[in-house]
C-alpha cells in the first residue's frame, strides 16, 4: 500500500489556489484515496489534477488487456492499477466489445440498442473472455478508498453488494448510473440508488451524461441538436449522508470536502464540511473566510 505524508510528497501543480489551501490547511492526515473500478482510460478522469499534485493516490482496476496496457505506463507512486475484474466474486464472462469503453460483465441488449439506432457497432462482441471476479470485500491489501468510482458497464450494484466492509469509510461514491438499459440484466439507476441509500449513502448530484436520438423512420428530416432526448447514462454522485455527520469523523469530513472541490465542483458541500470541523475544533471560521477568498469571482456575490 502506497502511504505517505502529503508534506513529503505534493509537488502541487494544475491545482487552483483553494484547492492547494484545503491540502494545507484539513486535518486529512495521509493522501487522499480514490479506488478506479473500471479505470479505462479513455477519458480523463476528474480526480486526475489531484493525484497528480499528489494530493490523492488511486488503485484501479481494470479487466480488458489493452485499456490496462495504457494504464500501466502511468503508473507511479501515486498509480497503481490491477488487471482484475471486480463484481460479485466467481466465475464470469468479460464481453469484450468493439469499443473496449462499452466492454461488460453483462452482455449487449441487441435488441435495446436497436431502439436507439446508435452503438451497434460499438457493442458488438468481439471476444467472450471467461474470467473469475473478485468482491470488493477480497481484495484485502488495498486500503478502503475515500472515494469509489464505478465505470463497469451494469456490474456497479454486484461490486457495492460486496464491498460492505471495504466502503466503511468511504465518504463519496461515483457510480456510473444506467437510465436506458443496454446490456441484458443490467441494474438500472433504481435498483443502485436504493442500496447505497441503505449503505448511508445519499444522491448529491449527477453529471452532464450521454443523451441520444430515439430511431425512426424519418428522424434525419429533424436536427440532431434539438432531438437528442433519450437519457442513457451518467456519473452520479453520492455522499455519505451529511444528516448523519455525527457519524463521520474529522478525517473523514476533511476528505469529504477536498473531493467535492477538487473532483466535483460543489462548493456548498465544502463550506458545510468546514462548518462541521470548525463546530468541532479542527479549523477556525477564519479558515472559511479565507477559502471563500481564494475562490474565483464567479462563485462569490459580489461585496
Amino acid at each position: 500500500m502506497m502511504e505517505a505524508s502529503l508534506e513529503k510528497t505534493r509537488p502541487i501543480r494544475r491545482l487552483s489556489a483553494h484547492t492547494v489551501f484545503l491540502l494545507d490547511t484539513l486535518p486529512l492526515g495521509r493522501r487522499t484515496r480514490v479506488m478506479d473500478i473500471g479505470a479505462n482510460p479513455a477519458n480523463r478522469p476528474a480526480y486526475a489534477d489531484l493525484v497528480e499534485a499528489g494530493g490523492a493516490e488511486v488503485h484501479g482496476f481494470e479487466p480488458g488487456a489493452e485499456a490496462f496496457a495504457r494504464l500501466q505506463q502511468r503508473q507511479n507512486e501515486t498509480e497503481v492499477y490491477y488487471p482484475s475484474a471486480v463484481g460479485a466474486g466467481g466465475d464470469a464472462t468479460f464481453y469484450a466489445c468493439e469499443n473496449g469503453s462499452f466492454s461488460s460483465l453483462y452482455a449487449p441488449d441487441e435488441r435495446q440498442i436497436k431502439a436507439l439506432g446508435h452503438w451497434e457497432k460499438s457493442l458488438r462482441v468481439t471476444r467472450k473472455i471467461p474470467l473469475t471476479t473478485l468482491r470488493l470485500d477480497d481484495v484485502s491489501s488495498i486500503a478502503a478508498p475515500d472515494m469509489l468510482k464505478m465505470d463497469t458497464q451494469g456490474a456497479e450494484l454486484e461490486i457495492l453488494e460486496g464491498g460492505s466492509e471495504t466502503l466503511v469509510q468511504t465518504v463519496v461514491i461515483m457510480p456510473e448510473v444506467r437510465f436506458f438499459k443496454l446490456y441484458t440484466d443490467e441494474p438500472m439507476l433504481g435498483r443502485v440508488d436504493q442500496h447505497l441509500r441503505d449503505m448511508g449513502f445519499m444522491l448529491h448530484k449527477v453529471l452532464p451524461g450521454a443523451t441520444v436520438r430515439l430511431t425512426s423512420s424519418k428522424i434525419n428530416r429533424l436536427r440532431p441538436a434539438m432531438t437528442r432526448n433519450q437519457m442513457v447514462d451518467a456519473d452520479a454522485i453520492y455522499i455519505r449522508d451529511i444528516a448523519q455527520h455525527a457519524n463521520m469523523t474529522n478525517a473523514q469530513l476533511s476528505h469529504l470536502a477536498l473531493l467535492a472541490d477538487a473532483v466535483f465542483t460543489s462548493m456548498d458541500l465544502v463550506l458545510r464540511c468546514l462548518d462541521l470541523l470548525v463546530a468541532r475544533g479542527a479549523l477556525s471560521d477564519a479558515d472559511i473566510d479565507t477559502y471563500i477568498e481564494k475562490l474565483p469571482r464567479n462563485f462569490r456575490v459580489a461585496d
